[in-house]
């Protein structure tokens, strides 16, 4: 039974503290009761109307704000919208006001009346202080998630700003925060959608397939810098590729190796949100040029275990080099996945990286104290051969199973116990114990991958379906895409024995390093 409306108000003015830490929970069962809804509501726009208690306001709203219907939503929202973008603007709530429109767009923007004055009214401002500087990581969190919002939602208005937001979100491929850099990137991947699509989508076509490609062309810039010194092995010539630019300002110089690799780790992390956010049309991209990416950064080692003696300079590079590495192979485990068996005529360079790495994690000690470039490596690993069905190119397969084979070889030759009976006791339940865990492996594919990934993918695959037609030919050369029968065969086939070998394998290391 709910509470009535004095109940209510107490509620919201108890010093109890039992109470306030289940004040969310109390507020939301409430909202169910229409009477007490309207009490709700009302107490809190008498918060808002204060200057003592509008932060207490905007916290109580925003706790209950997506649980309320439609219509008291759509009855307050211009309220509670010039409440954070007109009135009281110096009070230094800028986050949480932000935060509010975000939430209040996100519940009403497909009431015909809301749009109509949202846009007419407001949605310059929103713009103007989404852009504006903030005086913290957590009021720029909050104005790319409210900026992503209205983007995803109004995307026609926002197209005569394009270039001015673009110049916004670049400007996060410096910044060292990965929560700020993820949202950037989110933001950036929306900025793709705005303005009109054009016949058959071929607008947001060229968007996406232009700004990723010119992502690709920015890292490849950036390795040309971080790699100047040293001997490559694999590179592609792209340097007529338009990338994004930056500007280096002299006191950089002492510190450009680390500042280089976080670009090129922030420019990572937007090409792998473009992979996993769903879009309204067909992704188009040219594979080889991500693969020549991958590629390339995989393929330089700087050994810091033997040789000569080592700088300050030679471990700041091979520590920055194996992290950008690291990001680089779950780039490709993504695009893996994303793209599946339209990746097959890319075998041979998907089969050489992966064994290459492999090579490089077992005959040097630099890989012996972290585990998680091999660890990665195996990922992938298990990730191709399933969705292949075992098309290792034929080139490599050979050298993946002494890969392996090293890998699962006792570190001791022998192990001696005392009784016969404690080699039966111990024997058997191990036995059994492997024969389950194989079964539930099969049983349940998706332990090879992270839940986040497939949860994107499976969004990104549902969305597309609805938009074009699944019987389309995608040329490999031009486009990679994948549909729900791919996702969903992916989700329900059978794990091949090697998947599950090499799945192993980094465990079976890592107890025996221990």
């Amino acid at each position: 039974m709910s509470l009535n409306s004095t109940q209510i108000e107490d509620a919201f003015t108890t010093t109890d503290e039992d109470i306030r830490m289940l004040l969310s929970n109390i507020l939301n069962l409430n909202l169910e009761n229409d009477s007490n809804q309207m009490v709700i509501i009302s107490t809190i726009n008498k918060l808002l109307s204060t200057s003592r208690n509008r932060l207490q306001g905007l916290d109580f709203l925003n706790l209950i704000i997506n649980n309320c219907s439609s219509r008291v939503i759509s009855e307050n929202a211009f309220t509670w919208i010039s409440h954070c973008l007109v009135k009281y603007s110096g009070d230094n709530l800028k986050e949480i006001k932000l935060v509010t429109i975000g939430k209040i767009v996100e519940n009403v923007y497909n009431e015909q009346e809301f749009t109509k004055r949202f846009i007419s009214d407001y949605i310059s401002k929103v713009l103007e202080n989404c852009l504006s500087a903030h005086i913290n990581s957590h009021e720029s969190e909050a104005a790319l998630e409210t900026l992503s919002i209205c983007m995803k939602h109004y995307g026609s208005w926002f197209s005569t700003h394009k270039t001015k937001i673009e110049s916004y979100l670049l400007t996060f491929l410096e910044n060292s925060s990965e929560k700020l850099v993820e949202k950037a990137a989110a933001a950036f991947h929306y900025l793709q959608q705005i303005g009109g699509a054009g016949v058959d989508g071929i607008n947001h076509k060229t968007n996406f397939s232009t700004n990723f490609q010119k992502l690709c062309a920015t890292v490849q810039k950036l390795f040309d810098k971080f790699l100047e010194n040293q001997t490559e092995i694999e590179h592609s010539d792209r340097s007529n590729q338009e990338g994004f630019e930056f500007i280096d300002l002299p006191h950089y110089s002492q510190k450009m190796l680390h500042i280089t690799a976080r670009r090129i780790r922030n420019c990572l992390k937007f090409i792998m949100t473009m992979l996993l956010k769903s879009f309204p049309v067909a992704k188009e991209i040219i594979p080889i040029h991500l693969l020549d990416i991958i590629n390339r950064g995989t393929a330089i080692h700087q050994c810091l275990s033997m040789g000569n003696e080592k700088s300050l300079e030679d471990f700041q590079f091979s520590l920055l080099l194996n992290k950008i590495q690291v990001q680089l192979l779950q780039l490709l485990r993504i695009f893996i996945v994303w793209g599946q068996a339209n990746l097959l005529p890319f075998s041979f360079i998907i089969s050489k990286i992966q064994i290459d790495c492999l090579n490089k994690s077992q005959n040097c000690q630099c890989f012996k104290t972290d585990c998680l470039f091999q660890e990665v490596v195996y990922k992938v690993l298990g990730c191709w051969l399933r969705i292949s069905k075992n098309a290792v190119h034929a080139h490599f397969q050979t050298q993946l199973v002494t890969c392996i084979l090293k890998d699962i070889t006792p570190v001791t030759n022998s192990v001696t116990l005392s009784h016969f009976r404690e080699i039966v006791s111990a024997r058997l339940p191990f036995v059994s114990s492997e024969i389950f865990m194989t079964k539930e492996v099969v049983q349940e594919p998706e332990t090879i991958f992270d839940d986040q990934v497939l949860g994107e993918l499976n969004n990104q695959t549902e969305c597309r379906s609805k938009e074009t037609n699944e019987e389309e030919a995608v040329d490999i050369e031009s486009t990679v895409d994948t549909n729900q029968d791919e996702t969903n065969a992916l989700e329900e086939s059978n794990i091949m024995p090697e998947a599950l070998l090499a799945e192993k394998i980094y465990y079976s290391y890592r107890c025996s390093s221990n």
